[in-house]
């Protein structure tokens, strides 16, 4: 029979009552305390279940007022490590304020934990309370503490130790009338199964699946407060990223001509070889600008998401239009987690959207900033669904299909750099089909196959060939380990007459089918072949090692150790094959902050382009210093240096290629999430 374990609250003392369910755990309210400011702030409660809370907060001062609910009746904490959040059902009176915060004292922000050193700043979420019962769920992982105060700072609640959970209002003068219900604790049957003898587990839980494998396209750090499916409330969401850098080549002059002073040079932006994302040379060492701001409208089960971004920054920079994205991304999202029960769910995607399959990083496309099977860009629609085989298994599946809006146009005796280039024909209607299947073993370690293509069928003239570019293969990715962050995987492109194909997706550098002709067959070629790769990273962290994951998060000094690698092997039978038959990018990096707002940071990497051809080979010696307002933050400012070592046939990327590369690069770059 199954059970589950029931917490119930009342007058200070604990029971944990086993019975038959199949539902959350519900939190008894008998045992609901008030708590307020000292400055004149006036409340009182009624009732068991619903609780009425009603008063008013103070005029001025540092005011505060709510309503709470312990977990135990001692100063231990509940170790919450299987549970996914909190449930509630609340609503207000006609006169009562409709903002509340919703949040978790944790081992870290309650003083009972024996960590904090400026307590109270506890994990949680802002909403707002209609005259009508809504239900919300409140999952861990979007918790977040008030900016500004308080100490520690982790970056995520410690749901290892939790003590209640509280409602609280801030706003002076605010009449309170507000009544809450329902209160259970999501996901807390796994550990009535474990407690019965059922099998372990740990880390979140069974049914996980992060969004899917290509990411489930969502912001990191989404902290928007969503009702659940049954609820009709909608809530505006703002999500962003910029990053900002400064880069100055140092070089010669000596290629500008005659009567041109040979002598030292600055450029901006510097003449390096690996400064162009859609160059295989590139290394990421010094990224380029980026500015992307999140909009999001909707509730638990659907919301309108668009995306502004741009690769450029006009106010410093000459107005290039290509860089002004505007908007880049226009989709609606479904949310359906429980379309299976407890056993899983799925999410779907319709619109104009981008998916990401094969990042090496845990929340980013890794050390070189590309991804091994490819980023979408069409509109069409992606599915992902998750199914818990078990405590420890859950299978994953994406699927996906569409087709780019437009293409390029090519207008002959045309060319201009503000221009999008066409490639050397006329890119055709392209269209874009993709699947995916994983096993997610225990929350750390995912096991995937891939496969993507993308094709034209318009061909209309008798030197016009359609094209297809296909790719295959299969990854694994471990977040969050003892023993660091991993990605190893293999990937196949079959590329056939890609001259055509419109980018449907992006893989290995490569945006359109002329680009990845570029870079692995040359520009002469007609692209035909196929492109073997094996692209691998690992992050290791030496004081997450030594104290385990729910210990540290990043919240002390630290050194951490980075390994990278792509390998290329490119074959074709295509006469005009100018490229080079394999190609080789290997790196490594140490980071160490001894502060909580200073890091330092040395990272090498050595490009090949044609392992036959040492003359080719460069290698970047890249010393930074990094400058936070604490550790774990969302901002830094990096101010470093890289030092080249160029081999005679070495020559910067777009529009360089004809001049001298620099050998020294000076870079400061801000960049920020939330």
């Amino acid at each position: 029979m199954k059970c589950v374990v029931r917490i119930v609250v009342s007058l200070g003392l604990v029971s944990l009552a086993v019975e038959p369910a199949d539902a959350d755990c519900p939190v008894s309210l008998d045992g609901a305390y008030t708590y307020a400011d000292e400055t004149g702030t006036r409340l009182e409660k009624r009732g068991q279940g619903p609780i009425r809370l009603q008063g008013q907060l103070a005029g001025q001062g540092e005011v505060y007022g709510g309503v709470g609910l312990g977990f135990t009746s001692s100063d231990a904490p509940i170790d919450a490590g299987t549970f996914r959040g909190i449930a509630f059902k609340a609503r207000r009176g006609a006169g009562g304020t409709p903002y509340f915060r919703v949040k978790v004292p944790d081992g870290n922000t309650d003083p009972r934990g024996g960590v904090c050193t400026e307590c109270y700043n506890d994990f949680g979420l802002t909403f707002q309370v209609t005259e009508e019962w809504v239900r919300f769920e409140v999952p861990f992982e979007q918790l977040k503490q008030a900016g500004g105060w308080g100490a520690p700072n982790p970056p995520a609640i410690d749901k290892a130790k939790l003590y209640g959970v509280q409602w609280q209002t801030t706003t002076p003068g605010a009449v309170i009338d507000l009544e809450l219900d329902g209160v259970e604790i999501l996901g807390c049957e796994t550990l009535a199964d474990n407690a019965a003898g059922g099998g372990g587990g740990g880390g979140d839980e069974p049914g996980y699946a992060g969004g899917g494998l290509g990411g489930g396209n969502r912001p990191r750090g989404d902290s928007l407060l969503r009702p659940t499916e049954d609820s009709a409330g909608f809530e505006l969401g703002f999500h962003g990223f910029l990053r900002i850098p400064v880069r100055a080549g140092i070089g010669s002059g000596r290629d500008f001509g005659p009567g041109v002073d040979p002598g030292r040079k600055l450029h901006s932006p510097a003449q390096i070889p690996d400064g162009s994302y859609t160059d295989w040379r590139y290394t990421n060492v010094s990224g380029g600008p980026w500015t992307e701001l999140w909009f999001s409208y909707g509730n638990g089960t659907v919301a309108a998401n668009v995306v502004l971004a741009a690769y450029d920054v006009s106010d410093a920079s000459y107005r290039d239009l290509l860089s002004q994205l505007g908007i880049n991304q226009s989709f609606i999202s479904f949310d359906l987690p429980r379309l299976f029960g407890k056993q899983g769910g799925l999410s779907w995607n319709v619109g104009a959207f981008s998916g990401r399959y094969g990042s090496p990083g845990q929340y980013d496309a890794g050390k070189y900033d590309t991804y091994l099977f490819g980023a979408t860009h069409t509109a069409g629609e992606t599915v992902s669904a998750f199914y818990a085989l078990t405590d420890r298994l859950t299978l994953i599946a994406d699927h996906g299909v569409g087709a780019k809006l437009q293409v390029a146009p090519q207008v002959p005796g045309l060319e201009a750099p503000y221009l999008p280039y066409p490639g050397d024909l006329q890119q055709g209607s392209t269209f874009l089909h993709h699947g995916h299947v994983g096993l997610m073993i225990g929350s750390n370690l995912t096991i995937a196959l891939h496969a993507l293509t993308e094709w034209t069928d318009d061909a209309r003239l008798s030197n016009e060939e359609d094209g297809r570019i296909t790719n295959v293969g299969l990854d694994a990715k471990l977040v969050e380990s003892k023993w660091g962050d991993g990605y190893v995987g293999f990937s196949r492109i079959i590329s056939d007459n890609p001259l055509r194909v419109a980018g449907a997706f992006e893989a290995l550098h490569s945006f359109e089918g002329w680009n990845l002709r570029d870079n692995y067959f040359g520009e002469t070629a007609t692209g035909t072949g196929t492109i073997d790769t094996i692209l691998a990273q690992h992050i290791f962290s030496l004081e997450r090692y030594r104290r385990g994951t729910d210990s540290f998060w990043g919240q002390g000094p630290d050194v951490v150790v980075a390994a990278f690698g792509m390998y290329n092997r490119v074959r074709s039978d295509d006469p005009a094959f100018t490229g080079a038959r394999s190609k080789l990018k290997l790196g490594g990096e140490v980071t160490w902050t001894p502060r909580k707002w200073l890091g330092a940071d040395f990272r090498y990497d050595l490009v090949r382009p044609d392992t036959s051809d040492s003359r080719q080979t460069f290698q970047v010696f890249s010393p930074s210093v990094i400058l936070r307002t604490r550790f774990a933050s969302n901002e830094q400012v990096m101010i470093g240096y890289s030092h080249y070592v160029n081999g005679d046939r070495v020559a910067p990327g777009y529009p360089h290629e004809s001049l001298t590369p620099d050998t020294h690069l000076l870079r400061i770059s801000a960049s920020m999430w939330w």
